[in-house]
């Protein structure tokens, strides 16, 4: 009995991948096919939830929106709490 729930909590968000597939859900989410494909077979619940950002945001998810943190930011975070010592 348990080696069959594993079988369907594997198998779940693969058919649900699929069954969007066959409806057209991913069409202009990805610029290729072989991400859609990488995260069927190995993130199929990542897959999902990012496909599902995509449609429901669309312009979130721009790269020029996203604020990256340069090197600069990482070293002022990391030298914040250092002081110099003096003689």
């Amino acid at each position: 009995m348990p080696c069959l729930l594993l079988i369907i909590a594997l198998v779940t968000p693969r058919l649900a991948v699929f069954m969007l597939w066959l409806f057209g859900w991913f069409n202009g989410v990805f610029p290729n096919i072989i991400w859609p494909i990488l995260g069927f077979i190995f993130l199929p619940t990542t897959l999902l939830w990012y496909s599902a950002v995509a449609h429901w945001y669309p312009r979130r998810l721009d790269a020029v929106q996203h604020r990256h943190p340069g090197r600069g930011d990482a070293h002022r975070s990391v030298t914040r709490g250092r002081t110099r010592r003096r003689d």
